[in-house]
This record gives C-alpha cells, structure tokens and sequence, in this order.
C-alpha cells in the first residue's frame, strides 16, 4: 500500500509540474485549456492505472492463499 501512496504522490506532483509549465509557457487560453486537458488526462491515465495494478497484485495474493 505504501508503493501506491509514493506513485500517487508521484502523479500529483507531475501534474502540478505540468499545470506550472502550462501556465508559464502557454502563448493563449486555448492553448492552456489544451496543456491541461492533455496533463489531467494523463494523470487520470497514471492513477488508474496504478489502483488496477493494485486491486491484480491484491487478487493474485487472495488467489495463492487458498
């Protein structure tokens, strides 16, 4: 669980970083909506796939048990 903690934090801050550059290097509204729907998507992406990574390692383990 604590694996999955660290790479959402991870994830939360990529994101941060992507909205700072975003707002920092966008030359127009459109152009910022665009760099933040692509970064959130991709944050969105990144969390599921590390809660169904998650969720396959937790039914592996149930598995091996009985």
């Amino acid at each position: 669980m604590d694996g999955v903690i660290r790479q959402l934090g991870a994830i939360t801050l990529q994101l941060a970083q992507a909205v700072e550059k975003a707002l920092r290097d966008v030359p127009d509204f459109r152009a910022l909506e665009m760099a933040l729907l692509q970064a959130t998507q991709e944050a969105a992406r990144q969390v599921l796939v590390t809660a169904l990574e998650a969720v396959d390692r937790q039914l592996m383990e149930q598995r091996d048990r009985r």
